[in-house]
């Protein structure tokens, strides 16, 4: 879950900032917002002021989220769509990057159609395209 300078993850939590200043000031947020909620953080753990972290799906560099390079590895060496159900394993594996993709239901689009009752499953132009972006 994002939720503007906090990256929540089960247990991990990851702050980004731009200086280091503010690091330790979010840093005070949240450890302060956790003992009010009666959560404990395991300092051992922690790391403090990385340039850059790879966290599940997601890659934090220079205060920027950006996907996860094995994940992008993982669409681009998808197989061919051939049916129904390789078009719903696609799509669930190319929703993550909703947030990083501009009009991503429109390029998405031919595929999901596809998906409704009662529609063939055919691999046109569209399809192709929609796979190929």
């Amino acid at each position: 879950m994002w939720m503007g300078y906090l990256l929540i993850y089960m247990n991990d939590l990851v702050i980004i900032s731009s200086t280091v200043d503010e690091n330790i000031e979010r840093l005070k947020i949240v450890s302060g917002t956790s003992a009010n909620h009666g959560l404990k953080i395991n300092w051992k753990k922690c790391q403090f002021l990385k340039k850059e972290i790879n966290y599940p799906g997601y890659r934090v560099k220079h205060n920027k989220l950006s996907p996860s390079p094995l994940k992008l590895a993982v669409v681009v060496k998808y197989p061919r769509i051939q049916s129904v159900k390789h078009i719903q394993s696609f799509l669930g594996l190319t929703r993550y990057f909703r947030k990083f993709i501009k009009d991503y239901a429109l390029i998405a689009r031919p595929l999901s159609e596809i998906l409704k009752e009662g529609i063939p499953c055919v691999i046109g132009p569209q399809q192709e395209s929609a796979f190929n972006m």
